[in-house]
């Protein structure tokens, strides 16, 4: 089977925030991406998804960049994952901003992705991927406390709540909790 994914972060100081899933199915044997497969032990992260049929507790790799997104918007990223990416079986949370500064250590708010341009804080979402549902959840509201930030690391904690995106594949959770832990290092974003 043929996963063509493509997630775009579409944002605007003037227009409203949305987030737009694509996802096409063939069948086929091999996996279609434009992205080279991200290397192991970039930085490190926890957290824990609670909601609905869904619970998990995972760890990966963290790192943070910039990203221009689909509509050639550039943005300042905090990129979590584990398992394989790209590929059919892995975990994503991801924690942006058009505001391309370095984050102060502070607490930021993360704001609802469907509720207007981002201001001062952040937009969340987490994407995972299985071998019979693919799902994204869009933040609603929450926290993200920066602890040390510099051109070499940031460290930190988030807590969101995510809102089940339409484009989602064999997902029965309306709504999630994800919060955790991060130490990231610089790296190069993918675009997925």
């Amino acid at each position: 089977m043929t996963r063509r994914m493509i997630v775009g972060w579409k944002s605007s100081w003037a227009g409203a925030v949305s987030i737009a899933l694509v996802m096409g199915f063939a069948a086929c044997a091999s996996i279609e991406t434009t992205i080279a497969p991200l290397p192991p032990n970039q930085g490190s992260y926890s957290a824990s998804i609670v909601g609905g049929d869904l619970g998990a507790n995972l760890t990966g790799n963290a790192m943070f960049g910039y990203q221009t997104n689909s509509s050639g918007i550039t943005e300042f990223v905090i990129f979590l994952w584990s398992g394989n990416v790209p590929g059919t079986n892995f975990d994503i949370v991801t924690l942006f901003r058009e505001n391309l500064d370095l984050p102060l250590p502070g607490t930021y708010v993360i704001e609802n992705a469907d509720g207007g341009g981002q201001q001062e804080g952040f937009l969340a979402a987490y994407v995972f991927s299985g071998a019979t549902a693919f799902g994204a959840f869009l933040s609603v509201s929450g926290t993200l406390t920066i602890a040390v930030s510099s051109t070499d690391s940031i460290e930190g904690t988030f807590d969101f709540a995510g809102s089940l995106d339409p484009a989602s594949i064999g997902v029965n959770t309306d709504s999630v909790t994800v919060s955790g832990s991060f130490t990231a290092v610089p790296g190069q974003i993918p675009r997925i």
